[in-house]
């Protein structure tokens, strides 16, 4: 009737939601998976790709000029995982996905702009 959660907890909701909560807690890795697409993500911040089974990740950042391939690894119930860490000059950043034990590809390239904000 007062317009408040009947059950929070003042102190953990300063600790995570208040203004220097949010501050302390905030997270440098941004997610991407098949069921979870993005189109940006902010420079400094390392992008994390999940998928349900081990990958090899194929990526560039500078038109496939270079590339780097990666393998996945296990992290635990939520399948695999690769950390992409874009160059500190990179306006985007392009990648593909191959399943080893399928020896299937992704099909397609992904492309993320890195914001510069």
């Amino acid at each position: 009737m007062d317009g408040k959660v009947f059950d929070l907890i003042d102190p953990v909701y300063q600790r995570y939601c208040g203004i220097e909560g949010r501050k302390k807690w905030r997270c440098g890795v941004e997610i991407y998976s098949l069921q979870r697409p993005i189109e940006s993500i902010g420079v400094g911040k390392i992008l994390r790709i999940l998928d349900e089974e081990r990958f090899e990740l194929t990526r560039t950042d500078d038109s496939w000029q270079t590339l780097h391939t990666a393998n996945s690894r296990a992290v635990g119930g939520a399948g695999h995982s690769a950390d992409i860490g874009p160059g500190a000059r990179s306006s985007e950043v392009e990648w593909t996905l191959r399943w080893p034990e399928k020896d299937t590809w992704l099909g397609y390239n992904v492309k993320i702009k890195v914001d510069a904000a």
